[in-house]
C-alpha cells in the first residue's frame, strides 16, 4: 500500500512539473507560430510620461541710460532697455511681466508703466523697452535702475547690475500773482500792505534754495501823472510771514536796483501744487512801510523804472 501511494504522489508531482514547463515553452512558442500564420506581432501598450523642463528668462545685459534732466513743472518719459535670453525662445517672454524702476539714495523710487517689444535679435534674444516717467521735482543725483521680467510660465529673474544715470539738477520756478496791488495809498502813513498777498514762489524745477539765496530787485513806482513822486523802493520790506502784527512790516528793507535776499526765505524741492504753502512753495509778504507825505492822488507802478525781479539760485 505504501508503494501505491508513494507512486501516485510521482505521478502528480511529474505532471504538475509538466504542466509548468508546457506552459513556459508556450509563452515562447505561441507568438512566434502567431507571427508566422497571420503575418502580425502580438501587441503590447507602453504608457511614457515625458515632462520637458522650462527654462525662465535672463536678463543679459541692461544698455547705458545718458544723463537725463527734468521737465519743468511736469514729468518727462524715460527709456530703459535690456537685453532678454530665453532658451525657449523670444516668443515665450512675457512683456506683460516685464517692469524697470529707478530709486535713489533718499527713497524716491519710479516704476515704468509700459514695456514693448522694441526688436528682435534672433531667436533667443530680445531686446525690451520699459518707459519709466521722472517728475519734475525728483531730486539730482544718481539713480540706480532695476529691471525685471518673466516667461509665461511666469518663471522670472530681477537684476540690478549697478547701472545708473544721472538726474541732473534745474534751477526754475514760476510768481504769482504777476501784479501786487495796493488798492488805497494813504499819504504820510505806515505799514500798508498789498490786498493779494502772498506773493507765491512756485519751484518747477528739482533744486533746493537754501536760505540767503532768494533775493529781491526793487525799483521805484513812480506816478503815471506826475512821475515827480513815488513810491521809493528803500520804503519796502518783504518778510516770510504775515499776521495780525504784520511781521512783514519789521522786515529787512529793499533798496533800488540791488539785489536784496529776503531773510529765511527758502524754495523747497517738492510737488508745488499740493498748494500747501511750504512743498516746492515759498510765500513772501511785501509790505509799504511809508508813504510819503508828498504823494498825490494818482496811480503808481513800476512801469517808468521796471519790474521787480525776483532771483533764486540753487
Amino acid at each position: 500500500m505504501m508503494r501505491k501511494k508513494q507512486q501516485h504522489i510521482f505521478i502528480a508531482i511529474s505532471c504538475f512539473l509538466g504542466t509548468f514547463l508546457i506552459l513556459i515553452l508556450l509563452s515562447y512558442v505561441l507568438p512566434t507560430i502567431f507571427y508566422t500564420f497571420t503575418g502580425k506581432p502580438i501587441e503590447q501598450f507602453v504608457h511614457l510620461d515625458v515632462t520637458i523642463a522650462n527654462n525662465p528668462p535672463v536678463i543679459d545685459s541692461i544698455y547705458a541710460v545718458p544723463d537725463q534732466a527734468i521737465r519743468e513743472g511736469s514729468y518727462s518719459n524715460i527709456s530703459i532697455s535690456f537685453v532678454v535670453h530665453d532658451i525657449d525662445g523670444y516668443q515665450d517672454i512675457n512683456l506683460s511681466g516685464s517692469s524697470a524702476w529707478v530709486s535713489n539714495e533718499v527713497g524716491e523710487s519710479r516704476m515704468s508703466a509700459l514695456c514693448y517689444n522694441s526688436g528682435i535679435i534672433d531667436a533667443h534674444l530680445l531686446n525690451v523697452t520699459c518707459v519709466v516717467p521722472i517728475w519734475f521735482f525728483d531730486k539730482p543725483s544718481v539713480w540706480n535702475i532695476s529691471v525685471k521680467t518673466k516667461d509665461r510660465t511666469g518663471a522670472g529673474y530681477v537684476i540690478n547690475n549697478g547701472t545708473t544715470f544721472i538726474l541732473l539738477k534745474t534751477v526754475a520756478f514760476v510768481i504769482s500773482p504777476s501784479v501786487l496791488n495796493l488798492s488805497t495809498i494813504v499819504p504820510d502813513s505806515y505799514n500798508q500792505t498789498p490786498v493779494n498777498s502772498p506773493l507765491t514762489l512756485n519751484n518747477t524745477g528739482n533744486a533746493f534754495t537754501r536760505a540767503g539765496l532768494i533775493k529781491i530787485n526793487a525799483t521805484n513806482l513812480r506816478g503815471i501823472d506826475d512821475s515827480s513822486v513815488a513810491l521809493y523802493a528803500g520804503n519796502f520790506s518783504v518778510g516770510i510771514a504775515t499776521g495780525p502784527d504784520l511781521p512783514e512790516c519789521g522786515a529787512p528793507l529793499m533798496a533800488r536796483s540791488t539785489y536784496r535776499s529776503i531773510s529765511g526765505a527758502v524754495l523747497q524741492r517738492g510737488n508745488y501744487s499740493i498748494n500747501n504753502g511750504t512743498a516746492g512753495q515759498e510765500e513772501l509778504y511785501p509790505c509799504l512801510t511809508y508813504a510819503g507825505s508828498e504823494l498825490t492822488p494818482q496811480q503808481y507802478s513800476t512801469a517808468a523804472e521796471g519790474a521787480w525781479t525776483v532771483q533764486i539760485s540753487g
